[in-house]
């Protein structure tokens, strides 16, 4: 598995991991699939100010993650080492965000 950043207008979204640049094109650029659906908001994740992560239209890129990329999403690897989830299916926002379901209603920072 190789680790790669999702980005928008220019602007890294998200670090997450794939086989190979095929399978990262494939999870990002399926029509309506699960990231693009997230992307659009309708998970209840939004950007902090309340945009969705995506507008829709905007290209959306990959490329291999840098070595400070790569370790953010270490980080979160390893600190995670109670869950049974494959870490290879994480992945690591790069921008803030809420959650527009959390209980409190003011959102929850990831």
């Amino acid at each position: 598995m190789k680790t790669y950043v999702a980005e928008i207008d220019g602007e890294a979204i998200l670090v997450f991991r794939a086989a190979d640049d095929e399978a990262a094109r494939n999870i990002l650029c399926e029509q309506d699939g699960g990231f693009q659906l997230v992307a659009r908001g309708y998970s209840g994740l939004l950007r902090a100010d309340g945009r969705p992560l995506w507008d829709g239209k905007s290209p959306i890129r990959h490329r291999a993650a840098s070595p400070e990329e790569h370790a953010q999403w270490l980080i979160v690897r390893d600190s995670r080492t109670e869950s049974t989830d494959d870490p290879n299916d994480w992945v690591v926002y790069l921008v803030p965000v809420v959650s527009i379901d959390d209980a409190g209603g003011d959102g929850k920072d990831w």
